[in-house]
């Protein structure tokens, strides 16, 4: 698919012009990610474009729930690149009595071109679940 083609090559110096045939705005692919969730945690995520719909996103930042600790994780991204749903996996060190924690979360993902980035979801760690919401700014 030649549109595919080109939005691979584009993605290298950051700006897609078209795709499918179809003029549109140029585009920044934003790859990078720093947000807080629910202002427990600090976040920096690295984006990986799989295909035009699908992403994959590694992330490691530190948490604060009762003590500072590091999280690190990886997500999957389907959907446009501003509008799009998530699924992670991630791991809290030092939780769970000085073992490690592993949850899911799920929810929706939105990246503006200024930018500005918005999670929304649900998290499940240690049988319970926690609503996530994620303030950042995407670069």
């Amino acid at each position: 698919n030649p549109a595919f083609a080109e939005f691979n090559n584009k993605q290298e110096t950051g700006v897609i012009t078209s795709l499918d045939s179809i003029d549109v705005d140029t585009v920044k692919i934003r790859k990078n990610v720093i947000y807080t969730e629910d202002l427990l945690s600090i976040v920096y995520e690295r984006i990986f474009s799989v295909s035009q719909k699908t992403r994959i996103g590694l992330r490691a930042g530190i948490i604060g729930f009762g003590a500072v600790l590091p999280t690190a994780g990886v997500s999957l991204k389907v959907g446009a690149y501003k509008h799009s749903f998530y699924i992670d996996g991630f791991i809290l060190a030092g939780g769970g009595g000085g073992g490690a924690l592993a949850g899911m979360g799920l929810g929706y993902f939105y990246t503006a071109n200024k930018g500005f980035a918005f999670k929304l979801g649900i998290a499940t760690v240690d049988g319970g679940f926690l609503p996530i919401i994620g303030l950042g700014y995407a670069f």
